[in-house]
């Protein structure tokens, strides 16, 4: 596999990533006991997600399009 291809494939999952967390997070958390605390783990981390995800588009993105 050549750098281009490699570099194009996480590329798609980086973008890709943000659909999965959409779904993955509320339906994981869902599962609490407690309606709130299920809500209040889904908001810290959808954050903490953002935040990951920023820092991802920030550094690693622009890294890949010069590969």
């Amino acid at each position: 596999m050549s750098r281009e291809a490699l570099s194009r494939d996480m590329q798609k999952l980086l973008l890709i990533s943000i659909l999965i967390a959409t779904v993955a997070i509320p339906v994981q958390m869902s599962r609490e006991k407690s309606r709130t605390e299920g809500v209040k783990r889904t908001v810290k981390w959808m954050v903490g997600f953002c935040v990951f995800y920023l820092i991802a588009l920030i550094y690693l993105y622009p890294r890949l399009e010069g590969l």
